[in-house]
């Protein structure tokens, strides 16, 4: 009843009750001492006044003995002096009785004794006192014989009263010293009770409230422990025992405020299980989710690999046979046609690198490299190729490189030149007139690698801006009908930016333009001065005429196209149209390089690889070619034993470099080897070593206006040949002297030349080396061999033109 009262009430009232206890029964210990310490104070001031009334009735006594004494000796002597202490002792006779009949008065016994004394004492005065004293006087005067004062003497009548006074008084007095020594007894009993009550008061309070205390202190505790136990078990995950500890101590509860946190966290904790249970049974669905999301993923990436692959292959077929095709033709109509497809193949090979590049980020696929860089492998490429797209718009394209050229950068190049042109790409769609502004800066303060993209074309609305980075989105629907693109290639840009930790911003007004600005983070170094180009040594170079290549191939328009390939540079090429064949070419012949395509029939490239690595055991010089872009499929060659992974179509440059990579393990012609075209060292290569393809000249808009005008055309053609002929001859001799100035102004000649003749790609190539040498840079020896081998390629096809639209000789010249 009482454990049950104290659980329900509150915690301030179980305070007050456990500090009230102890409170109260010091009260009650206090009351008992105050009531003990009274009747002692009482009994104390009954003393003093039984005292007093002890001292009055001694002082009566008194009286009644100076008045017998001095009636005595007045009787004896008849001298009135003796009458003194009588008279004093009448006087205050009647006030002391009256005074000590009124302290006694609570005793009336002892009043009636007063009473009664006072009545003896008056019978004395009338019977002895007063009486006897007149005789005496009468004897004084004469009138009366002192016989008759002795027989009253003798009578002693006076006496028997005054000893019945003594008596009474006597008795007053025993009586009150009765009292006395019954109060002091009862002041002890009180005195003794009071230490008593204190000590046995004190110890009781004492014990009842540590008993209170420790009680009530167990009963909070228990229920607190409770509590806690329950929390702890909450708090390390185990809900169920939390809630079961909770429900089972049905016993520790109540209605106070623990009552009701132990029930709030009894209700929290029951939630708490079924949101576990329920949390659970999500993360079983969820993990269900997640591996059909893994699985979608994965068909997704296989698919994204499978149909990559089957579109590239035969886009690498179509590209190639349509190379071929313009190289061969000399049909104006068929080039045109040629030159769309082309245009369209790449387009749409572009379209699906974005795709597949989006893909990589999104799967979180794509690795960043971390190679060494300067800013012009970033920016010529760059530059290179927006450059005629912005001739065919007639707008300008204007580069601010401000970055020193003495910085060396680490960082994925490749990824920062995408980033570049995808932007760059954009602004030169989206112009029709005016310009677009490449800057490029470095903040060494916060290592920052900085570029602005701005243009003048048709900005951004504001309310889009914020989409603008989103996938497969643009401005609006109409942006993509006018001009094209599969919207992914800002979302790449945002994606590769985040990637390596940089931001990119965007600021548009529409209809004045947009300027995009990334901020890269990035490490650099940096050069006292920056090292200046040396002449070239000539060294062993893997691209000779006399290789002999295994082109493992299963699509015969694809093996067409990699055999003209390796044809055109100088390579004798047998084909196997599967792995299976290729491994029993390999056992019976010897190659100097295997290229290795990946899905075919019956053996596919990397068991193939695998198979002539672990099993056969030949080292041969091995690139996997295939049009699989995915990183599983190269890491799949290389871990199989492939050396190097190329991709569909075959590049020169990527070529050339594969094989000068592994140059040591190729074998060598015993003349100096001839460099691959494009490749250093400075030099001019004889016509037949270089790619035909090259050539521009065929395509030129100022020639095809001529064609009507054989003079003229004749004319122009002569004159160019003698031009780049002489410039060639110049651009080698000037590299070689190292006379930047001289080698600036022929190249600032070149690129006139070859505006106004409508080659834009060798324009493009002197603009860049030109560009080197305004910023104080050696030019690049690479660049220049390029633009001399198409310097050369073009000379050689004005030789042509000129064979072709030469007249022919007239019959008089063989006349006689």
């Amino acid at each position: 009843m009482v454990t049950r009262w104290f659980d329900n009430i509150s915690i301030q009232k179980k305070l007050l009750v456990c500090f009230s206890i102890p409170v109260l029964l010091m009260l009650l210990v206090s009351i008992s001492v105050y009531n003990n310490t009274q009747s002692m104070v009482e009994d104390n001031h009954w003393v003093t006044h039984t005292h007093k009334a002890i001292a009055r009735a001694q002082e009566l006594l008194s009286l009644v003995v100076d008045m017998e004494t001095g009636q005595r000796g007045y009787l004896i002597t008849g001298d009135e002096v003796f009458l003194e202490p009588y008279n004093q002792a009448l006087q205050v006779w009647a006030q002391k009785l009256q005074t000590l009949s009124h302290q006694v008065s609570d005793n009336p016994p002892q009043v009636e004794r007063l009473a009664v004394v006072d009545s003896l004492h008056k019978q004395w005065l009338a019977e002895a006192g007063t009486y006897a004293i007149n005789q005496r006087k009468l004897v004084v005067e004469g009138k009366a014989e002192m016989t008759s004062v002795v027989e009253l003497i003798q009578q002693q009548t006076g006496k028997q009263i005054i000893d019945q006074i003594r008596l009474e008084i006597a008795r007053f007095i025993e009586i009150e010293q009765e009292l006395i020594d019954i109060r002091v007894i009862k002041s002890d009993s009180s005195a003794e009770r009071t230490s008593m009550v204190l000590l046995i008061g004190t110890l009781l309070s004492a014990a009842i409230s540590m008993i209170v205390a420790l009680w009530s202190s167990i009963r909070v505790k228990q229920r607190i422990q409770l509590l806690v136990e329950a929390t702890r078990k909450v708090a390390s995950g185990h809900l169920a025992e939390g809630v079961a500890t909770l429900h089972h101590k049905y016993d520790l509860t109540g209605h106070d405020e623990v009552a009701q946190l132990t029930n709030s966290f009894k209700d929290m904790a029951t939630n708490l299980v079924e949101s576990d249970q329920k949390m659970r049974s999500y993360n079983e669905t969820l993990e269900q989710e997640r591996k059909k999301a893994e699985a979608a993923a994965k068909a997704k990436s296989e698919f994204l690999s499978t149909m990559s692959h089957e579109i590239r292959t035969p886009m690498n077929g179509v590209l190639g046979m349509s190379q071929i095709i313009a190289n061969e033709t000399k049909e104006p109509k068929t080039k045109e046609y040629i030159k769309v497809i082309l245009d369209s193949g790449q387009h749409l090979m572009t379209i699906l690198n974005d795709i597949l590049d989006f893909s990589k980020v999104e799967e979180n696929k794509l690795e960043l490299e971390a190679a060494p860089f300067n800013i012009s492998q970033v920016i010529s490429p760059v530059y290179g190729a927006l450059e005629p797209l912005v001739e065919e718009k007639n707008i300008q394209l204007v580069n601010e490189n401000n970055v020193p050229s003495s910085l060396e950068f680490t960082g994925d190049c490749a990824r920062i030149r995408q980033i570049l042109f995808n932007l760059g790409g954009n602004a030169v769609k989206f112009t029709k007139q005016g310009q677009v502004l490449i800057r490029s800066h470095f903040d060494k303060k916060h290592n920052q690698l900085i570029f602005d993209v701005e243009d003048t074309g048709i900005g951004i609305a504001k309310d889009q801006q914020v989409n603008i980075f989103n996938s497969f989105e643009q401005a609006d629907t109409s942006t993509t009908r006018k001009f094209g693109g599969t919207g992914l290639g800002l979302a790449i840009v945002k994606k590769l930016v985040d990637l390596m930790g940089g931001k990119i911003t965007l600021t548009s007004t529409e209809g004045m333009g947009s300027h995009f600005r990334v901020e890269l983070p990035i490490s650099w170094t940096e050069s006292s001065v920056a090292s200046p180009v040396e002449a070239p040594v000539e060294t062993a170079t893997a691209c000779q005429a006399h290789l002999r290549v295994l082109l493992v191939e299963d699509n015969r328009v694809n093996a067409i196209v990699a055999r003209n390939f390796c044809e055109q540079q100088g390579f004798s090429v047998d084909v196997a149209e599967n792995g299976r064949v290729a491994v029993e070419k390999v056992q019976h012949n010897q190659y100097d390089l295997i290229l290795m395509d990946n899905h075919m029939p019956e053996m596919n490239g990397i068991e193939a690889t695998r198979y002539i690595r672990k099993e056969l055991g030949i080292n041969t010089l091995l690139f996997a070619y295939t049009a699989d872009v995915f990183r599983e499929a190269h890491d799949g060659f290389i871990a199989a034993g492939a050396d190097q992974v190329l991709t569909k179509p075959l590049q020169q440059e990527s070529f050339a470099d594969a094989l000068n990579k592994f140059a040591s393990r190729l074998p060598h012609a015993d003349a100096q080897p001839e460099p691959s075209p494009n490749v250093v060292p400075l030099h001019r290569q004889p016509v037949e070593a270089l790619s035909l393809t090259e050539e521009e000249l065929s395509e030129s808009e100022v020639v095809a206006s001529l064609i009507e005008d054989n003079a003229a055309l004749l004319e122009i053609l002569d004159s160019m040949i003698s031009s780049f002929d002489s410039s060639v001859d110049e651009l080698i001799s000037l590299c070689l002297a190292k006379d930047w100035p001289s080698l600036q102004r022929t190249l600032h000649a070149t690129k006139g030349m070859a505006l106004s003749l409508g080659l834009p790609i060798m324009a493009n190539q002197a603009l860049e080396l030109e560009r080197q040498l305004k910023q104080q840079q050696p030019p690049s020896i690479e660049q220049l061999q390029k633009l001399v081998n198409r310097m050369q390629i073009n000379i050689h096809q004005g030789h042509r033109m000129i064979e072709q639209y030469a007249p022919p000789p007239s019959s008089s010249q063989y006349a006689g």
